[in-house]
């Protein structure tokens, strides 16, 4: 296996038109920011998949490229597919200095999806975070977490709510309610007889 990567790393390094460049990489990543930051989602999407089709396997624009095209799936509002970059940013050598963005629109992620376990799991892992975020960045940070923990802390609760009203709720009767006694069932009729004697 390593023999055949081999061989292929050494077919790459000859080959001049792999189609891989650090220079066009990067300028797809540019025009991405810049569609990002105009909400130009679709183009910004685009852009940065280009440039992670551009990079070459060992450049630092990939994690980036990840990342940022993570925000952009969010922003429109395709969560699944941004926490699935997210991850790949990771993986790929996401830097630790930016780490708190992935972190909290993690966070954000599995709320809007309704997965309040991981939300839950993402937001200690965000508060255990917060020593190492930048200065500059940490007062944001701190903002960013407390918003995330309110939300968390109302949808448990909008939870509980709905929970409870639904083991309160009265069945449904079939044929509707019935006229003369309350709660049961039209379908029921009652009749009675006077006998005389």
């Amino acid at each position: 296996r390593t023999e055949i990567q081999d061989l292929l790393n050494a077919l790459y390094e000859k080959c001049d038109d792999h189609g891989k460049s650090e220079k066009l990489a990067l300028q797809a990543k540019t025009m991405g920011s810049k569609a990002y930051l105009k909400k130009r989602d679709t183009e910004a999407l685009n852009n940065f998949t280009e440039c992670l089709r551009l990079a070459p396997v060992d450049s630092s624009l990939l994690p980036l490229a990840y990342a940022n095209r993570s925000a952009v799936l969010f922003q429109m509002g395709r969560y699944k597919e941004a926490l699935q970059d997210m991850d790949r940013a990771e993986q790929s050598g996401y830097p630790a200095a930016l780490q708190h963005k992935l972190l909290t629109r993690r966070c954000h992620c599995y709320l809007i999806l309704g997965e309040q376990d991981q939300a839950k799991a993402s937001l200690e892992i965000c508060k255990k975070h917060s020593e190492a975020v930048s200065p500059d960045s940490k007062e944001k940070y701190a903002k960013t977490v407390a918003d995330l923990e309110k939300i968390l802390a109302n949808a448990a609760v909008s939870q509980m709510m709905n929970t409870s009203q639904e083991v309160f709720c009265h069945p449904s009767l079939f044929k509707g309610e019935n006229t003369v006694v309350r709660y049961m069932t039209s379908a029921f009729e009652m009749s009675f007889f006077l006998q005389s004697e």
